[in-house]
């Protein structure tokens, strides 16, 4: 399976993984270089997903005369 397809927690618990692997020295360099790279990837993957989250969350601003929620997007500085 492709890193894109992969969820945000599958992402993270290969992240942690590869950064176990690393830290114990237990590889070598090519193999470190290739599971460093596989790390980038799913970092992108990562922010890709929380990127795709954020632009979904709204703030429920009120209620209009309705009752329909009023919403407005999620502002992030």
């Amino acid at each position: 399976m492709s890193v894109e397809h992969l969820t945000f927690e599958n992402s993270i618990l290969r992240l942690d993984e590869i950064l176990k692997q690393l830290e114990g020295n237990k590889v070598d360099l090519t193999t470190a270089l290739s599971q460093y790279e596989e790390g980038v990837r799913l970092l992108k993957n990562c922010h890709r997903i929380l990127e795709t989250a954020q632009q979904k969350i709204e703030i429920l601003r009120g209620v209009g005369t309705h009752g329909e929620p009023m919403v407005e997007p999620l502002e992030v500085h």
